[in-house]
C-alpha cells in the first residue's frame, strides 16, 4: 500500500518505535478521523487509526463503508453525517469518483474540509487511487469543494495563504546501534509542494530527535538546506562534503535519511550527487528498508 506522511494539519501517525528501521507493514491501512481537542470538541485535525480487520485487498467501496463507521479510539470522532451513504464508486486512470447521498452536500466550512481530507488521505493509500472526486446523487459539488483532490495539494479552504501544519515520519539511528527508531514531528509551512516538504524533512533531521536518550543525532550541525530535484520518483540530492562524508561512513545515518524522505508519497528512492571519492560509494539508488 502507498505511504502517506505529508499530511495536512496535525496528522498523528506513529510516535516512537525501536527494532530495525520500522515495524510498519506495507499492508497497514489507516482510517482518518477527527481528533478531539483539549476542550472536548472536534479539532481541525485528522488522525489515522489502524484498520485492524482490513481485508487483504480492499476496494475503495469497502474502505469508505468502514470509514463511515465510528472509530474504535474514544479520542477520535467521525467526520461524516450519521445518515450518509455511499451510492456508488468508480476508478479511472487513478481518479476515484465517489457518489454519496444528499447528506454530503450539507457539509460546509471546516466540516467539509475534514470530510474531504478524511476521504483523500484514507483512499490514496490504495495503489490504484491518486485523486478523489466527490459527487452527490450523481451531481458534481461546487468547484473546489470536492473535485480532483490529492493528498499532495489539499489546503484549508479559504486559508491558502496561512501557514499549515504538516506531519512527518522521521527516522534516526538508535543509540545501541541496532537499527532505526521512528519519530513523528510536525512543521509549520506556508505551502505543501513536494519541494517544501523535502526541505522540511531535512531541516527536522538536522534538528535531531526529540528522544536523545534513545536515538542519535547524526545530522545535527549539518547544512539544513540541500539542493534537490525529482527524476521521476527518485529524489536526487546534491550533497556538500560534510553530508557526503557522513552518509559514506555511517550506514544507519544514510538509511535514516532515505527512509525519512521515502515516507513522502511521491518519493520512492534517493540518489546522491557529491564531490570527491564519496561519489563512488554513494552511487546508485537507495530505497527505504522497513525490516
Amino acid at each position: 500500500m502507498r505511504r502517506l506522511t505529508a499530511l495536512l494539519l496535525a496528522l498523528c501517525l506513529l510516535l516512537l518505535s525501536g527494532c530495525g528501521p520500522s515495524e510498519q507493514s506495507d499492508q497497514s491501512l489507516l482510517l482518518y478521523y477527527a481528533a478531539r481537542s483539549d476542550t472536548g470538541g472536534l479539532s481541525a485535525a485528522l488522525q489515522g487509526e489502524l484498520w485492524q480487520d482490513a481485508p487483504a485487498q480492499p476496494n475503495p467501496g469497502q474502505m469508505v463503508d468502514r470509514l463511515l463507521q465510528p472509530p474504535q479510539d474514544s479520542q477520535l470522532e467521525q467526520v461524516f453525517p450519521e445518515e450518509l451513504r455511499l451510492l456508488s464508486w468508480s476508478v479511472s486512470e487513478g481518479l476515484l469518483t465517489l457518489d454519496f447521498s444528499e447528506e454530503y452536500s450539507e457539509l460546509s466550512g471546516i466540516a467539509l474540509t475534514l470530510a474531504n481530507f478524511s476521504l483523500v488521505l484514507t483512499l490514496t493509500q490504495l495503489e490504484t487511487v491518486d485523486r478523489v472526486t466527490v459527487t452527490v446523487d450523481g451531481e458534481s459539488l461546487p468547484e473546489g469543494s470536492g473535485q480532483n483532490l490529492s493528498a499532495a495539494d489539499l489546503l484549508l479552504t479559504g486559508e491558502a495563504r496561512d501557514p499549515v501544519t504538516l506531519g512527518f515520519q522521521l527516522y534516526f539511528p538508535l543509540l545501541d546501534g541496532g537499527g532505526l527508531g521512528t519519530e513523528y514531528r510536525e512543521s509549520e509551512l506556508t505551502g505543501t509542494s513536494l519541494t517544501e516538504r523535502i526541505d522540511a524533512v531535512i531541516l527536522l533531521l538536522t534538528q535531531g530527535p526529540q528522544h536523545p536518550d534513545q536515538m542519535t543525532a547524526p545530522f545535527e550541525g549539518l547544512e539544513s538546506q540541500l539542493e534537490h530535484e525529482m527524476l521521476g520518483s527518485v529524489c536526487l540530492l546534491t550533497l556538500p562534503e560534510s553530508w557526503a562524508e557522513l552518509l559514506t561512513a555511517d550506514e544507519w545515518a544514510r538509511q535514516a535519511l532515505v527512509n525519512s524522505l521515502c515516507e513522502l508519497a511521491e518519493v520512492d528512492a534517493l540518489a546522491f550527487d557529491c564531490p570527491g571519492p564519496e561519489q563512488e560509494a554513494l552511487a546508485g539508488e537507495f530505497r527505504a528498508v522497513y525490516d
